[in-house]
């Protein structure tokens, strides 16, 4: 067939596979090799599990009786942990996209990219965005397993509507996660950090999903160009802060 469907791991993860920045895992990094194929960048798909834990050694989850105050962005869901987004040529390392402060572009990007509809149907199955402030916290911030996610990296190199040629463009995708303290927050009336100094998010079972297309020989040479340019638009954070 000369469509495949290719399920990538990150490059270094815990014996454990378990992945967080409180434990000092912040960057995700996972590499689509040299290969005769064409890569649609559209269908970069990130894909795993979150885990809410209210204590150090991660055995207890946030319950209205434990943590009850903590809470997260039910509007930017597991988008919420991506600080940072890097496309870069694997072997060369040379930076093709960065995306800084990442969770405060989807931040003004999702409501006006999606429906209230959206939000109450694919974004909380795929994303787990809410509408509902209650409905997240329970669900995903006080969920006794793990919340499973899917969802695509909006940016200038699959947004684009372009097609890698992976023979002379292998890809790293760079995602470096935000610390605990900038994905959750206490949502008491002053700001009370009672028992929430120990919480942090962990991510499993991550993986980059993606599909490519194999050309016949006949086709190769159009398909698979060993030189060119390649060209997007992009977006750029002019602020680090916000005053």
């Amino acid at each position: 067939m000369p469509y495949r469907y290719l399920q990538i791991n990150p490059n270094s993860t815990p014996a454990s596979g378990k992945i967080s920045h409180a434990r000092g895992h912040p960057n995700i990094t996972m590499t689509i090799g040299r290969q005769n194929a064409v890569l649609d960048m559209a269908s970069v798909r990130v894909c795993g599990k979150i885990n809410i834990w209210s204590d150090a050694a991660g055995t207890i989850h946030p319950t209205d009786a434990i943590s009850q105050n903590l809470t997260a962005s039910a509007k930017l869901g597991i988008y919420g942990v991506m600080d940072q987004i890097v496309w870069r040529h694997s072997e060369t390392k040379q930076v093709a996209e960065n995306i800084r402060h990442f969770s405060r572009f989807m931040s003004s990007m999702l409501p006006i990219m999606s429906s209230k509809q959206d939000s109450m149907g694919h974004m909380s199955e795929s994303a787990l965005i809410t509408n509902n402030h209650a409905s997240f916290k329970s669900s995903v911030i006080q969920n006794a397993g793990a919340s499973s996610f899917c969802v695509p990296i909006p940016c200038g190199m699959t947004l684009g509507g372009n097609k890698v040629p992976l023979n002379s463009l292998p890809l790293d995708l760079e995602i470096s996660l935000a610390p605990d303290s900038a994905f959750f927050y206490s949502e008491s009336a002053t700001g009370a950090l009672t028992d929430l100094q120990d919480c942090y998010y962990e991510l499993s079972d991550v993986r980059l999903m993606c599909e490519v297309y194999e050309p016949e020989p006949a086709e190769m040479a159009s398909m698979l160009p060993t030189s060119g340019a390649f060209s997007f638009n992009s977006i750029t954070s002019y602020f680090t802060t916000l005053e």
